[in-house]
């Protein structure tokens, strides 16, 4: 919720809290937020898109096939 925020003051105050002050936006934070947000899309789309779960294998019987 606290980045919904901050990015609220951006776009809607131009980058300044309510009272003014101004919003200080390091590239770590930006790196760590995009990384949240991938983590959030993965998991949206894992469940939306399951992985499906394949039988085993079975093991090949090699004397059958003519070489």
């Amino acid at each position: 919720m606290k980045n919904v925020l901050i990015r609220r003051d951006i776009v809607h105050r131009n980058g300044r809290t309510k009272i003014g002050e101004h919003i200080d936006i390091q590239l770590d934070h930006v790196a760590d937020l995009a990384g949240a947000v991938q983590t959030l899309a993965g998991s949206i789309d894992e469940r939306l898109n399951p992985t499906p779960e394949f039988p085993p294998a079975l093991p090949l019987d090699l004397g059958d096939v003519p070489l």
